[in-house]
Formats: C-alpha cells, sequence, structure tokens
C-alpha cells in the first residue's frame, strides 16, 4: 500500500487529482515515451466564436512496443459548459468529468498498445465558451507479462 497526499490548492482553482494503479509494469523502466499538447485562448464567455472544440496529442518518440500501457488525459476549461466529452477510439475510459461549472472537464483513459510506434489521442467535445484545452500521453512499459487493465482510479476534486 502507498500513502499519495496531494499539495493543498487553497480555497480557489479549478482540478482534479487523479491516482492510477496499474499491475505488470517494468518497474525498472517505468515510462517508454510521453507526450503533451496544449492551445487556448482569452476567456470569452458564452458564443465564443473561437471555442475549442477538440485536442490531439502525440507521443514525443517512437518508442512504445506491443502490450504497453498508454495512458491519457484531456482536460479543458469553459464557461459553465455542460460537456460530453467523447471517449476516444479504441480506449477505455478511466474516469471523466463532463461539468465545467465551478471545475474543470477532463477524461482519463487507456488501451494496451497494439501497434508498435507513436501513440496518439484525440479528445473532442461540444461547447460554445471553451478557451484552453489540455492533453498528456505516457506509456508504461510492460513488465515480463502484459499489464493488466488498470485496476483503481481515485479522484480528488480540487
Amino acid at each position: 500500500m502507498h500513502t499519495v497526499t496531494p499539495d493543498a490548492i487553497g480555497r480557489s482553482g479549478d482540478g482534479f487529482f487523479l491516482l492510477l494503479e496499474a499491475q505488470g509494469l517494468d518497474s525498472a523502466s517505468l515510462i517508454r515515451d510521453f507526450g503533451h499538447s496544449r492551445t487556448w485562448h482569452p476567456k470569452v464567455g458564452p458564443g465564443d466564436p473561437n471555442t475549442i472544440q477538440s485536442i490531439s496529442v502525440t507521443t514525443d518518440g517512437s518508442a512504445a512496443q506491443v502490450g504497453d500501457l498508454a495512458v491519457a488525459i484531456i482536460g479543458q476549461d469553459s464557461y459553465g459548459d455542460n460537456n460530453q466529452m467523447s471517449l476516444p477510439e479504441g480506449w477505455t475510459s478511466l474516469g471523466v468529468e463532463h461539468s465545467a461549472l465551478d471545475n474543470i472537464c477532463y477524461r482519463a483513459c487507456y488501451k494496451i498498445v497494439t501497434t508498435p510506434g507513436p501513440q496518439a489521442v484525440t479528445g473532442s467535445w461540444v461547447s460554445n465558451s471553451c478557451f484552453v484545452a489540455e492533453a498528456a500521453i505516457v506509456v508504461f512499459s510492460k513488465g515480463h507479462s502484459a499489464p493488466a487493465a488498470p485496476t483503481n482510479l481515485r479522484v480528488v476534486r480540487g
């Protein structure tokens, strides 16, 4: 058992703290590849003509191998929308928060790599006021046997 204590964010701020537990990973060389993407513009509010509707992220390299575990998180902030964040095709949901009222929206998901090389994911939603979107992907090296599907995702609302 592990104890994890997230930093206190104070009395204000949007966000979630997600903790994922997975077995069957290579503890000697845990992370094989990763990537990050962010897009934004100044907050406008409802009716934003430049509202963001999707974001994509690809691993920085091409080191992923068949059987590795890929985990992605997609987040966006909008002006109080209730956004139905899609589940990217071929991925399994770990958790989702659709409401941007008093917080941010996110989708956490995973897949077992079936094709070696760069890994990518695209998240999309419907919003009339999204002004920032961020996505990250990480590929964990499998151990001697294929990793099991993640078994536990704990979410702490911030």
